[in-house]
């Protein structure tokens, strides 16, 4: 019966490890560009300049356009909860990479800070998942290898 919770530990803790080293591969890259945006982000403002209610949804498609560095126009599109806050023609602080224009964060600077801040928590937790489950792991299979 010991064993058989051995190899139950062992076999689960090793798909954790494995879940969590794709979440800890996902979040670094997160975390790097939320840290480039940080760092090197231009705040702008952008102009709300489509919107459209998504059939039989709450949510509402929306492109915003913005200036880049050189004068060249950038564009966003994405969903937002339907609200009186989203007007066509007033502007929305954007904060984006002066080189990479599709690399983006709606909100200040303050918000993109935040979201770096978050990011780096959540690659934190995925760390500890990894570590906690190669333990778990390694426990397992010393008292496989000392049970009778």
């Amino acid at each position: 019966m010991v064993t058989m919770v051995l190899i139950g530990y062992a076999a689960l803790s090793v798909a954790v490890f494995f879940f969590a080293l794709m979440w800890v591969w996902g979040e670094q890259d997160n975390v790097k560009k939320a840290t480039e945006l940080d760092e090197i982000g231009i705040e702008v403002q952008a102009y709300l300049t489509y919107l459209e209610p998504i059939r039989d949804t709450t949510t509402a498609r929306v492109v915003y356009t913005f200036r880049g560095p050189n004068g060249e126009e950038g564009r966003h599109q994405t969903g937002v909860s339907i609200s009186p806050v989203h007007v066509v023609g007033n502007t929305y602080p954007l904060v984006h990479h002066p080189r990479l224009l599709n690399r983006l964060q709606m909100g200040t600077k303050k918000t993109v800070r935040k979201v770096r801040q978050d990011r780096e928590a959540e690659l934190k937790s995925a760390k500890r998942l990894a570590l906690t489950s190669f333990v778990v792991c390694a426990l397992a299979v010393g008292g496989l290898a000392l049970s009778p």
